[in-house]
């Protein structure tokens, strides 16, 4: 439908260019050009649009499968800290969930209240970075890692894409990320509204590794 709007604008658009300039009458030649000038600014706004969406989109499987081996080692290293930091279960560049006496309390960076040494926070902030990480992470209690590189979309009607670690465990629980108990080097699911299932769709790059796109919920 969008593709025959399209079409359909950019023939009026080289019609009205072309009877510009054949017409001899400049009452129709100026007619002519007022209106092909507005086609022209309305091509030029949907052309800025697709434009910043295409931008705003996140990281493809196939981007983050292609930049994985450059990034595993990096990778590695915030799983690592994630497993010795066990209770910050979301670390981001600027805020994060700190578990307290079973409750969960977030904090911000100007807050200086989180129990997270500057330190330590300041080698995460480098390592994401580094590697296009936008997001930081989210870990669950299984000890499988989410790094997102980034994100579209509002609360439950968008996704995020990036790498995830399935924690060596033979545990099978269905609340686990999708990949680490599929055992399958690939797979997708769509959204489903009833009953309401998330989308995801997962490629292997590594062992215990995937790429991975999660939403929309």
């Amino acid at each position: 439908m969008i593709w025959s709007i399209l079409s359909v604008y950019l023939a009026l658009t080289l019609a009205g260019l072309v009877f510009s300039f054949a017409t001899r009458k400049s009452g129709l030649r100026s007619a002519i050009h007022f209106f092909t000038g507005i086609l022209l600014v309305v091509i030029a706004l949907i052309a800025v649009v697709a434009v910043l969406f295409w931008e705003a989109e996140p990281p493809s499987l196939s981007s983050l499968q292609n930049k994985f081996a450059s990034r595993q080692t990096d990778l590695s290293r915030i799983v690592q800290m994630s497993n010795e930091d066990t209770d910050f279960p979301r670390i981001a560049p600027d805020w994060l969930d700190q578990k307290v006496n079973g409750a969960f309390e977030q904090h911000f960076q100007s807050e200086h209240k989180a129990a997270l040494p500057d330190a330590r926070w300041n080698v995460y902030r480098v390592l994401f970075e580094r590697n296009g990480i936008k997001l930081g992470f989210i870990r669950n209690e299984y000890g499988d890692v989410f790094i997102m590189a980034d994100s579209i979309g509002l609360l439950n009607r968008g996704h995020a894409t990036g790498y995830l670690y399935c924690a060596q465990t033979p545990a099978h629980d269905a609340n686990r990320y999708a990949p680490c108990i599929a055992e399958k080097d690939s797979g997708a699911q769509p959204f489903k509204d009833n009953p309401r299932q998330e989308a995801y769709s997962f490629q292997k790059v590594a062992e215990y590794w995937f790429a991975y796109d999660e939403g929309p919920s």
